[in-house]
């Protein structure tokens, strides 16, 4: 956690000069190709991480930049929307959003797929969770070029994290290690019994 928030207020830097550490802050110049966007689905709105109300199911939108500083393509993560914006997703938010953009984000951790997460389909660019590797081969980019998560958009675009909600746990680390443990405590408890019981 300390970490992040030192890479999260750290100024940032082009992207070409970046270390390439999760959550290192770059900024960009370039174009997107919105064309060959992809989505991360489902999933809340990061407004969710700073509040209590609920949040309507949406979708990540993915979408390859060429920088024009380094010439280096990459995707970046532009943000959520709601999921009656899936069937537009491709269509882009008009020239003055997607070309000669100045942009500034993070670099975005990978994700594990969980238990019961589906398989990512390359083929219809429609995923479950970030795989980097996956994304990056899909839209013929260097398997192993980073992905970028924007901060800040605009009005009527997708709605980015901020770096508060990025600092913010809404449950703490130390608590989830307290569930795991409780929940193994529990699950020996009770091997033991049936155990005692039965064997």
């Amino acid at each position: 956690m300390e970490q992040r928030k030192r890479m999260l207020v750290t100024p940032p830097v082009p992207v070409d000069a970046a270390r390439g550490e999760i959550y290192e802050r770059v900024k960009c110049l370039g174009d997107f190709e919105p064309e060959k966007s992809m989505t991360i689905s489902p999933r809340s709105s990061p407004l969710a991480a700073v509040s209590s109300a609920p949040s309507p199911s949406g979708f990540y939108l993915l979408t390859p930049f060429k920088d024009q500083l380094s010439n280096r393509r990459f995707l970046v993560v532009r943000g959520w929307l709601p999921r009656s914006q899936e069937p537009f997703y491709r269509k882009g938010f008009g020239e003055i959003h997607d070309k000669n953009v100045e942009l500034e984000g993070f670099i975005a951790p990978d994700e594990t797929a969980g238990l019961f997460t589906p398989d990512n389909n390359a083929n219809t660019g429609n995923y479950f969770y970030m795989d980097a590797k996956v994304m990056n081969e899909a839209n013929d980019i260097g398997a192993d070029q980073l992905i970028v998560e924007q901060l800040g958009g605009f009005k009527e675009g997708p709605v980015t994290k901020t770096t508060d909600s990025l600092m913010t746990f809404k449950v703490h680390p130390a608590t989830h290690v307290g569930y795991a443990a409780t929940w193994y405590g529990l699950s020996a408890a009770g091997l033991y019994m049936i155990k005692r019981r039965f064997f």
